[in-house]
């Protein structure tokens, strides 16, 4: 509701689905996601989930989603291997993959 609120006063163009979304990157840290959310109106007129993605560095879920479909498709360890390399040399957290992962199998 306090986010709903900031975004009135400061007359944010937020999305469907954005506030979920800076929920979920924050962690539920307030602080964090007043933070996000400055940085993101700084770039971006319309504050969606992309720009929320992007404003955190995150692990888009698309991304997540192919690796643990390669992951899946692989035919030996050699190729889960590749799948991972070709992921961490993308730029991607692995710290911040693996806690996504656990979100999506959970």
């Amino acid at each position: 509701k306090r986010l709903l609120y900031i975004c009135q006063q400061e007359k944010v163009n937020l999305q469907s689905g954005a506030l979920d979304k800076l929920i979920q990157l924050s962690g539920g840290d307030m602080r964090c996601a007043v933070t996000m959310l400055q940085t993101a109106v700084t770039f971006y007129d319309e504050i969606n989930e992309d720009a929320l993605v992007e404003v955190a560095c995150a692990v888009p879920d698309k991304q997540i989603q192919m690796l643990m479909q390669r992951a899946k498709e692989a035919k030996s360890t050699d190729e889960v291997s590749r799948a991972v390399k070709d992921f961490l040399l993308d730029g991607y957290s692995g710290q911040q993959a693996l806690s996504r992962m656990v979100d999506f199998v959970a």
